[in-house]
């Protein structure tokens, strides 16, 4: 069984080509969290709401206008699935490869575009495509809107004139019916005088009846027009409504695009500052060996901490001696901790080395989750955690700290692929984490392998 430690990758280089380690990067800062900055929580916010939203309501735009004027030269299924197509087209363009445009000057910068003619003409490819289907999608989203508002509004509004007369028809109905009947009315043949007179009297009813139909007829048609006029009005207003509020999406579709750059961009940078600064913010840089051994117990420990991060990339397999400055220096240094002495004895060593680092771990597991607990004052938590790494890390360089191996490299596997890096998505990275890794990378390699 061979045992290394763990290598850390750097890929924040401002002359990093586009696209080189870009998903790893944006896997990285989307999992960032950090109180010393606002762009983490406006860049969730806009990536999982504003953004989806508005590209779900230019959807909408696209298919609907697409689906009703395709629907009148194609059949419906024809109609519907080039809308569906289109529509889906436009927006992928628009987010992800208008995202990409908008990334590359943030991530990379200007300078990778001017030194490598492939990346550029990626990117300017880019550009074209997402400029086209912004066009497509802004003529979409304003003229094709607001035709598609004003054809459905006039078809769901539009009324036949049915002018209503019914009384006045009634009245003239039984007119006539009196008319007809006294026709009947004869003597020898004659159609008796006041038979006549009753005809003549019906007949100017009837006359006048029919004016009044008539005015009738005419005060609803110039009702029905005002009605149908302020209906047209609606819809045509409705149209521009729909067709303002379309070109206001496109716009805050581009303004998204380039602040969810504009934050990864300074997510990126603290991430790259965190990661570039770690290794140099220990503690340690500055000491004389009078502060050193102060802090430390070894008087002769002078070592950089560039020099332990070549170590730990380089640190041979388990079962290896090799010159290590520290395991030299170490055994004219075994009581400079006193307060372990007990609890790693030669004979009891495994048990309080073991127990050591089992509260080690506890502590890690119980304390890490309080630092996204809005409750919870998270420099007190931090407190704690750094606490209890400081005090492991003074007894792990102990000759005698002898853990059971199987513990000590689960341990350490767990502060490698677990703890450290959950802290440094807390926005609280341990910036001592190279030299506990080290110390407990000694510790593993002194302790016998059983037969």
């Amino acid at each position: 069984m061979s045992f290394q430690p763990k290598q850390q990758k750097n890929w924040y280089s401002s002359t990093s080509t586009p696209g080189s380690g870009f998903a790893e990067r944006k896997e990285t800062i989307a999992r960032y969290r950090s109180p010393h900055t606002i762009a983490d929580e406006i860049y969730r916010i806009l990536t999982w709401g504003v953004q989806p939203l508005l590209m779900v309501f230019c959807m909408a735009l696209s298919f609907s206008s697409y689906q009703a004027y395709f629907g009148h030269n194609f059949s419906p299924l024809f109609a519907t699935a080039g809308a569906v197509i289109l529509s889906l087209v436009i927006e992928m363009c628009k987010i992800k490869i208008g995202g990409y445009v908008f990334q590359v000057p943030f991530l990379s910068g200007v300078n990778v575009l001017k030194s490598s003619f492939p990346a550029f003409s990626v990117w300017f490819g880019a550009v074209l495509l997402t400029i086209a289907t912004f066009i497509m999608s802004v003529n979409n989203s304003t003229t094709g809107a607001s035709m598609l508002a004003k054809m459905t509004g006039f078809q769901k509004n539009e009324v036949v004139f049915q002018p209503n007369t019914t009384e006045i028809d009634n009245q003239i109905s039984q007119a006539n019916d009196r008319i007809t009947s006294a026709k009947e009315v004869k003597w020898r043949g004659t159609v008796t005088y006041q038979a006549q007179q009753s005809m003549k009297a019906d007949s100017k009813t009837i006359s006048k009846l029919q004016d009044q139909k008539d005015e009738a007829i005419k005060q609803q048609r110039s009702d029905f027009e005002r009605r149908r006029a302020q209906m047209d009005t609606n819809t045509n207003s409705g149209a521009e409504i729909l067709m303002a509020s379309g070109g206001w999406v496109e716009v805050l579709q581009g303004l998204t695009l380039f602040l969810i750059a504009a934050c990864m961009a300074t997510i990126d940078k603290m991430v790259a500052n965190q990661s570039q600064n770690q290794p140099k913010q220990t503690g340690f840089e500055g000491h004389t060996e009078a502060t050193t051994a102060k802090q430390t117990g070894f008087e002769d420990f002078t070592r950089k901490p560039n020099q332990f991060n070549n170590d730990l990339q380089s640190r041979p397999k388990m079962g290896f001696y090799t010159n290590n400055p520290f395991r030299d220096t170490v055994p004219q240094h075994q009581n400079t901790v006193p307060q372990y002495e007990n609890a790693v004895a030669q004979q009891s060593g495994v048990i309080g080395s073991d127990q050591i680092l089992k509260h080690l771990k506890a502590k890690l597991q119980s304390e890490i989750p309080n630092l996204h607990n809005p409750q919870a004052s998270k420099a007190t938590v931090y407190g704690r955690i750094e606490k209890v790494l400081d005090d492991t890390f003074m007894a792990m360089w102990n000759r005698q700290f002898l853990p059971s191996r199987d513990l000590a490299i689960k341990v350490y596997q767990y502060l490698g692929d677990t703890a450290f890096p959950a802290l440094n998505n807390a926005g609280y990275p341990y910036q001592k984490d190279a030299f506990v890794m080290k110390a407990l990378s000694d510790v593993i390699e002194r302790i016998p392998v059983e037969a």
